[in-house]
């Protein structure tokens, strides 16, 4: 997470920043979509998504979906690394 406190995720036709506090919201929702997108009858279906915080509705396929939660994971590899950092610092 950045000093300003947003996470900026890149979709096929834009760029959005969400929120912290939207960060995590959002994970636990693509946390449902990765479930549904289990099942094999679902792995050709696109599905309609609201970007938290941005008021933007994105359709997304298998593809985009597994773009966005790579990009989702990455930033919260990054804000876990930060932290461990940071706590470190703090007798």
């Amino acid at each position: 997470m950045n000093k300003n406190h947003s996470v900026k995720l890149e979709f096929s036709d834009e760029s959005i920043l969400i929120s912290q506090s939207d960060f995590w919201y959002f994970k636990n929702l693509l946390n449902n979509i990765s479930h549904y997108f289990k099942l094999n009858q679902n792995k050709t279906k696109n599905i309609l998504i609201k970007v938290p915080g941005s008021g933007k509705y994105k359709c997304i396929n298998i593809y985009s979906f597994n773009n966005i939660k790579d990009q989702m994971e990455r930033h919260l590899t990054k804000y876990k690394q930060d932290y461990k950092f940071f706590s470190k610092l703090i007798p």
